[in-house]
């Protein structure tokens, strides 16, 4: 049965976002909650009718190559009844009272009433704390003793700055040269430790330790005349293999390799570790 099949939904809830929908694209609509029942073929018809063009034209380039400027641009602009519902201010609320203009006329009762205790405390003006102190200026007031202090000679004798550039030159040489004599002499009484010996001995050279060998060193005459054997010949020539082209197998395994016997210690390093085998309970 291909029949459309009617269903039924909440009109009042359903509707509304469609409508809203539908006057926003220009689209007339009828209100399903005059019929009873919404049927499939209503909705996909609904569904299936095209948005409509607020735009005049469809020119939409902002750059124009043009010799003169149209009196009338190509690309314009409409809004959509519900921007232009969006776009209109607020109103006013209906009860809403505006602000008491600056000057007003003040009773006969507020001039002639008596404030209470309370009142009159709350108006009174906030103290400023008692241990609050004002800022201290920037210039400091030099008391009369620090005015009137002598110094000692001391102080005078270390407020002084030292002078490295008083001395002549050769009487400079003369001190550091009596300093270093002073200093040698010192260390020509001094004796040294058993340990500082020790340290002070280098460390001698292996026995086994060779020399780097010269760059351009003699050959012996037994190496000059010396014949390779047919062994040495065999093992300086190279492996020869045949690419896969040329009827090279890879997984070729040798008859030797397959009548080989492990050795006990092959064997014995195969096996696993004894902490890492699990003994069956």
């Amino acid at each position: 049965n291909l029949a459309p099949r009617p269903f039924t939904v909440d009109i009042a809830v359903a509707w509304q976002p469609y409508q809203r929908a539908s006057l926003d694209a220009g689209v007339q609509t009828v209100n399903p909650a005059e019929s009873e029942t919404v049927t499939m073929e209503s909705r996909l018809e609904y569904l299936a009718t095209p948005k409509k063009d607020y735009q005049r034209l469809q020119d939409k380039r902002s750059v124009y190559w043009l010799d003169k400027i149209p009196q009338q641009w190509p690309t314009v602009c409409v809004l959509t009844p519900r921007q232009m519902e969006l776009s209109q201010p607020k109103t006013i609320y209906e009860n809403y009272k505006s602000d008491r203009p600056p000057i007003w006329p003040v009773t006969s009762s507020a001039m002639n009433c008596n404030p209470t205790p309370r009142v009159m405390l709350l108006a009174q003006a906030k103290q400023v704390n008692q241990n609050w102190q004002p800022d201290r200026s920037v210039y400091s007031e030099v008391s009369e003793r620090a005015r009137t202090a002598i110094a000692s000679p001391r102080i005078i004798q270390l407020s002084q700055p030292k002078s490295y550039d008083s001395l002549d030159d050769q009487e400079s040489d003369y001190r550091i040269q009596s300093a270093r004599a002073l200093a040698f002499k010192r260390s020509l009484n001094t004796e040294a430790s058993p340990r500082l010996l020790a340290l002070a001995t280098p460390k001698d050279v292996p026995k086994e330790y060779l020399r780097e060998r010269p760059v351009q060193w003699l050959v012996s005459e037994a190496v000059k005349n010396a014949a390779a054997t047919e062994r040495v010949i065999r093992l300086a020539k190279p492996k020869t293999r045949r690419e896969l082209y040329e009827g090279f197998d890879p997984y070729k395994i040798s008859s030797a390799a397959k009548h080989t016997t492990a050795t006990p210690r092959l064997k014995e390093l195969c096996m696993p570790l004894p902490r890492k085998i699990k003994h069956k309970v």
